[in-house]
């Protein structure tokens, strides 16, 4: 009887001691997972360290609607960020309503050799990256420019359309995705000129 009784005290202290040792064995199996600093923020793609919070793996969507600077140039633009589900995109665009005098965009000619640029700067002012549009389409009356650069959940970075330089202290241009932040500024420019400007929000 003393010996069935000691067995069932072993078994019950088996019991309520397997669960607190399995919680703890799971907690520290959680901590090796989370400790993985491939994931918790690559700074190899973020391209510029100031504005690496957004990250791969965090979901935002920024947008900058650029006021035109002087009504006379007609024009109209729009940048956009997203990072969704380990994918990056930007993209930018211009239209310029045609015929332009004032900016010299008289016909398809004109549009083709037109230099569209944009330039993202932090609030202080200072320019982080610059981007190359391309020209998407023209018609008659408008003719639009696009720059569109992508990156997959692998880290490659692809441009659908025209390029942009993410990192302006080295030398060449440094491909990739930019990466700009609430607050920060966007200005389109045609041939060198300012065109339109704005926050992102």
């Amino acid at each position: 009887m003393k010996l069935i009784k000691l067995s069932t005290a072993l078994a019950a202290a088996c019991l309520f001691a397997s669960p607190l040792a399995f919680a703890d064995e799971h907690r520290s199996g959680n901590e090796r997972h989370s400790g993985n600093e491939h994931h918790s923020g690559n700074e190899h793609h973020s391209g510029n360290e100031h504005h690496s919070g957004n990250g791969n793996n965090n979901e935002s969507e920024i947008k900058a609607y650029p006021i035109v600077i002087d009504p006379t140039f007609d024009v109209a633009g729009k940048g956009e960020y997203q990072a969704r589900r380990g994918r990056e995109k930007f993209e930018a665009r211009l239209q310029v309503n045609l015929p332009n005098s004032v900016l010299g965009i008289i016909d398809s000619n004109d549009a083709r050799l037109a230099s569209v640029t944009l330039e993202l700067s932090d609030p202080s002012g200072a320019t982080y990256a610059e981007c190359s549009l391309d020209l998407k389409r023209f018609r008659s009356n408008k003719a639009k420019y696009e720059v569109e650069i992508r990156k997959t959940t692998q880290g490659r970075t692809y441009e659908r359309r025209g390029y942009c330089d993410v990192d302006l202290a080295a030398t060449g241009i440094q491909s990739g995705v930019p990466v700009p932040s609430i607050g920060d500024y966007l200005t389109l420019l045609v041939d060198g000129e300012p065109v339109t400007e704005g926050t992102f929000q």
